[in-house]
This record gives C-alpha cells, structure tokens and sequence, in this order.
C-alpha cells in the first residue's frame, strides 16, 4: 500500500463535541486505507481515542491497562487544611492495628475486629498550665486520662471531673478533652503502643502529658505483645489551688454546725452539664434502655390497710403496681359491692413512693449563693430522702404510704416468678379474711297460700 504525504487533518481544527464531524482549512481530501492510518498512528496513549484521528464513532478503543475509574480529585485535607496535591500519587495501605497484635499474639480463631473490639490501653497522665492575671494561683497540675484502642489505633483524652472548677469535664459525660481519632506526631508517624509507657512524655497538639499509672489489663496486655513490663506508678504533684479549697472547705465543716453540701447530682448540674453536650442516658442513667427492656412489666402486690384501732375502722384490701420500666408505683382501692364508698379507687397517683415523706415535705432548696441544704428545722437527713425500690418489696414486710401502714399479704403469679428468677427468693402469700361474718335472725316462712277464693266460695 503506497503512503502519501498528506497534511494532518487535525490541524487548526477546533474543539467539538464528539460525534460531529471535524472540519480543516485544507479542502484537498484524499483517502487513506485502514492499513495506512494503523502504521501512521502513534503507540496507545491512556486515553481512549487514538491521536491522529476525529473524534467519531468507531475511532475509540478500550484500554484494557484502566482498572481504576474514579474520578482523581487534587483536593485533599491535610492537618485540617484543604491542600493541593498529586492525584496520581500511590498511597500506601497500612496494615489495621488489630491485625498485627492478632498476629503477634497468634490469634487466628476470631477475626482481628472481633478480639479487638472494645479493647483499650488505659493510662493515667497530667500536664501542667500556666495561668495568668491571677494572684491565687500560678499554675493548675490537671490529671488525664489516655485511650489507647486497640482496634484502629486511635486516641482519646479524658478529664476527671473536679467539683466546681469551671471547666468542662467529666468522663463520659460528653465533655471529652480530645475526642477519639488517630493522632500525627510531629515527624509525621501515627502515635502508636511505642509512644506510650508509665513515665513516658507524649506531646498532643502541643500539650505535654506524663503518664503516671495504667491499670492492669494495660500492664499485661504490654509484657504479652512487647516483653517488656511497664514502669513502678508514680505520684501526680497536687495542684496548690485545690489543695487551698479543701483546706477551706474542711474549715467550714468545723465552724458550722448543720453543714450539709450541694448533692453531687442535681437538677442545676444535670441543666449545665446537658448544655456542654452530655446526653441523658449519661446524666440520670439509662433511662431508655431500661425502658426498652421493662416496658410494660408491672409487678402486683396485695396490701391490707388495718384501720380497726380507730372509730369506724375497718380493714379495707389494696393493689400496688410497681412499673419496673420507671420505678413508679401505683395503689389503688379494691371496690366491693355495698361498700358504701364513692368509685374513686386511687389512693396514690402514679409517681415515686417516697420512705419518708414528712422529710420531702419540709426540705427547701438549695440557695443560689451557698451550698446549704437545710430544712426549716435546721436539719436534714439525706439518707432519709429515698424512694421505694423493688427490693423494698416483699410479702410479709410492711411499707409507709404518705403515714399509712400497710401489709403486703400477698402478689400475682407473675411477681412471683419475677422475684424467684432474679432474686431466687420465693413469696408465700399469707391469709387474710376481709369480710366479717354478719349474724341475721332466722326469718320464719309463712306456708304457701294457694291464692284467693272462687265466687262460688
């Protein structure tokens, strides 16, 4: 096949869409066999059209070298910062964390995730901030606590929570000093189980922790993986300002005589702890879960109320309903036939049974300005201001209702059963004959009267 010289026909052709057809500044137009056009074009490119040729139906190829198609992005963040970088760069995939202990530790019966999943290394640490302005104190010593996953290798730092410091903390209760993630060092490495050790110093987004203590698991956990044990604990310097309001606090005590302080849990911190971002199942306890696993589970008691003693007494039966999703409780009048009595049942409205109520009543709430919390005798009994449970609960004992004593004679199959799964204890229900027995006189029965007389009679 004879080639001729002929000019590109891709020269001085403007950009189109594919599919239409390319137009040159050279009207000369000669034809070129298939042969020729394969041998005048250059090697495959990684594109998918071939150079030389318009861009027309049936002038692509595939390039079966492609195995990946995502679109490659420039953008990436880097220490927070949105940067610029290769594309075309070939990252390299690290070995996950978990994988490697397992190996090390020659667990291959589970999955790595699954031997490692709630597993941390927990170490007790402090670090030291200066402080300004302030003629009371130069310095705060404040005690953290490092978490070590094992799982992926990410980090996390807690702070104890210290009353009335005016700073958020708490463990587990939402304020997190930094949350879960994995951290870089400085030169660029991950922090890892190296980094790490009983007097060690580790540098976090230019804090300086010093580990003092680990628990157990950590110091086991480290001689099984590494052979080597961790250091003797150390003690954490105490911090001068709150050493100086214990000293103030334990002078108070002494100088006054009713000195009760604030509860550590009540509805001010809960508010001010909520506000920082602590949820409610950390505030009051996990009040959904135990909803979800007792809803609908009602515990039934059979009280007495023995009011004999008194005129006009008499001894009148009861229902509890103890609600094991809240810990409420619920009495209600057992209504009989010719009582006498209205048909309102309800002796107790569904809420908190309180041991004590005359301690309730008369307590006042804390102050804004002290941490006080007196009643109006200038005395209070915190152990006293407690509401029943389903341990207070049993047959034969006897319970206080707002002043009213009653007995607990007796409860349902199901309550039964309750007690003896999760207690082991077993319920006898003890007799109890409500209704006297009424002496009536014997009424004589006149004889049968046959009915009234004929006219004939």
């Amino acid at each position: 096949v004879k080639v001729t010289d002929r000019p590109d026909y891709n020269a001085g052709v403007s950009e189109r869409a594919p599919g239409h057809r390319a137009q040159t500044r050279n009207p000369a137009r000669t034809t070129r066999t298939p042969l020729a056009q394969a041998a005048a074009a250059p090697a495959m490119a990684p594109s998918r059209t071939i150079q030389g040729l318009p861009k027309l139906p049936g002038n692509s190829v595939i390039d079966y070298s492609q195995s990946s198609y995502a679109r490659k992005s420039s953008l990436g963040m880097h220490g927070g910062v949105m940067q610029v970088g290769d594309p075309d760069e070939v990252k390299v995939v690290e070995e996950p964390l978990s994988r490697t202990l397992a190996r090390k530790l020659n667990l291959t019966a589970d999955p790595d995730y699954a031997i490692f999943d709630g597993k941390v290394l927990r170490y007790e640490c402090y670090f030291k901030e200066g402080v300004v302005e302030s003629a009371v104190e130069n310095f705060r010593v404040r005690r953290c606590i490092i978490l070590f996953y094992l799982l992926d290798g990410s980090v996390q730092v807690s702070e104890p929570k210290i009353e009335n410091s005016g700073i958020p903390q708490g463990e587990g209760k939402g304020a997190v000093f930094i949350k879960r993630h994995r951290i870089k060092k400085p030169d660029g490495s991950w922090v890892g189980m190296d980094d790490l050790g009983v007097g060690k110093d580790i540098t976090l987004y230019g804090r300086t922790f010093h580990m003092t203590d680990c628990d157990a698991f950590t110091r086991d956990f480290v001689k099984r993986v590494s052979g080597v044990e961790e250091a003797a604990p150390e003690d954490t310097p105490l911090d001068p300002y709150n050493t100086y309001r214990e000293q103030l606090h334990e002078q108070t005590i002494r100088n006054q005589k009713y000195f009760h302080p604030r509860p550590s849990e009540d509805d001010l911190m809960r508010y001010m702890e909520a506000k920082l971002g602590a949820s409610t199942a950390q505030l009051g306890g996990d009040k959904l879960g135990k909803f979800l696993r007792h809803d609908r589970q009602v515990l039934r008691f059979f009280l007495a109320w023995d009011d004999r003693a008194n005129m006009y007494g008499e001894l009148r039966p009861f229902v509890l309903h103890y609600y094991l999703a809240d810990d409420e409780v619920e009495i209600k009048e057992v209504k009989r036939a010719n009582s006498g009595r209205d048909p309102f049942p309800a002796l107790f409205k569904k809420g908190k049974l309180a041991k004590d109520i005359a301690t309730l009543v008369r307590t006042d709430a804390p102050t804004t300005h002290t941490t006080q919390l007196i009643d109006r005798s200038g005395k209070v009994d915190p152990d006293s201001m407690q509401y029943y449970k389903e341990t207070d609960l049993a047959v034969g004992r006897e319970i206080n209702v707002n002043g009213i004593t009653f007995l607990i004679y007796g409860c349902d199959e199901y309550t039964r059963d309750y007690y003896t799964r999760v207690y082991g204890v077993t319920f006898e229900d003890i007799p109890v004959k409500f209704d006297h027995e009424v002496v009536r006189p014997v009424v004589p029965i006149p004889p049968h009267y046959p009915g009234h007389p004929g006219t004939e009679e």
